[in-house]
């Protein structure tokens, strides 16, 4: 079954949304979405930036992206860029 298509802009802004649910997030954001082309995943992009200025991004904050990123895979596709 196919997944509905979102485009890189809307999978960055939902995981942004997603950050700001946290406080160890605060300052955070991702930094772009990459297109993944691999029949052995079942899904089709990745992102693995995240942004903070001045300082680091704090671990918690890696590791609820990581999973934001996991959750979002299994819902939606990349979009073809046109």
């Amino acid at each position: 079954m196919s997944k509905p298509l979102k485009k890189a802009a809307e999978l960055i802004s939902l995981l942004n949304a997603e950050l700001r649910k946290h406080d160890a997030c605060a300052g955070v954001t991702v930094d772009g979405i990459s297109p993944v082309v691999d029949d052995r995943v079942d899904y089709t992009w990745t992102s693995s930036v995240l942004r903070k200025s001045a300082t680091p991004v704090p671990g918690q904050c890696s590791r609820i992206f990581l999973a934001a990123v996991r959750v979002l895979q299994q819902q939606y596709d990349l979009a073809p860029e046109e």
